[in-house]
Order: C-alpha cells, then structure tokens, then sequence
C-alpha cells in the first residue's frame, strides 16, 4: 500500500510539473534579423502550401515543419491548415509535392532557424529563447485569449 502511495504521488508531482499541452501554445518562429514580426492566418496558410514561397523582400522562405507523428504537428495542421498532419501540397504548377524541411523537435527547429535568415518554423511556447523570435499571427501573442494556436 505504501509502494501505491508513493508511485501515486509522484504521478501528481509530475502531471503538477509538465504544462499540459493546452496551456503551452504553438508559436511560430524566425531568425532574429527577419523584418516581419507578424503573420495572418492565410499567409501561414499559404507559405505551409507552398502557395508563397519568397518574403516580400523576394527573399526564398524555408520551411520547416515539426515530425510527422508530432503533437505540435497536428495542432498547427489542423488549425492552420485544416488538414491532417500527413497531408502532402502540390507545389503550384508542379507534379510534385511541395516538402517543407523536417525536424525532430522544438530543440532542433530552433536550431535550424537560427542558422538560416529565411527560415520559419513552429515550436511550443515554452521553448521559445532569444535565439529565434515570435512571429505573433493576426496582430495577436499567445497571451491573448483568442491567439489561434492554443
């Protein structure tokens, strides 16, 4: 009895100690020296499609999407993309599927960013440092209670 008190108790520490995923929100990110500081919904929408591929500076965007199997994955594909996380876009006038850059977690899409100008991705809240900057979406943060990626 003892040994299931024990083991009980450090469920609660630990569910007391991890944010659940509601209350840390997607974010998506770019490299510091990126001009834009905010997104649309459709913009995002259509950069993830590969509908827009350059920045209005006709700079190349790189794209840089979370694992498939991800639950960040299919947050942002449901809510951006209102598509399943393994949905593939053809790329516009090509028979081919537009394959943005994969990466395995918040760590290693932070890390990508950070290397290119040009790149833009989506981590959970909680990961975001100075390394990389929110890119806040419909003029709103993830502190707003109507932020679309919560």
């Amino acid at each position: 009895m003892q040994l299931l008190s024990k083991a009980l108790l450090s469920l609660l520490l630990v569910s007391v100690a991890l944010p659940a995923a509601e209350d840390d929100p997607i974010v998506v990110i770019a490299h510091p020296s990126n001009p834009n500081k905010n997104i649309s919904s459709e913009q995002l929408n259509s950069i993830y499609r590969g509908l827009i591929q350059n920045w209005h500076d006709g700079q190349k965007i790189i794209v840089v999407n979370q694992k498939l199997g991800s639950p960040s994955r299919s947050t942002f594909y449901h809510i951006i993309l209102d598509s399943p996380p393994n949905k593939e876009f053809m790329a516009p006038g090509s028979p081919k599927a537009f394959k943005p850059k994969e990466r395995g977690s918040d760590a290693s899409v932070k890390s990508f960013i950070r290397r290119l100008p040009n790149a833009i991705g989506y981590i959970h809240y909680s990961a975001l440092d100075d390394s990389v900057v929110l890119l806040s979406i419909d003029d709103l943060t993830p502190e707003h209670p109507d932020y679309v990626l919560k």
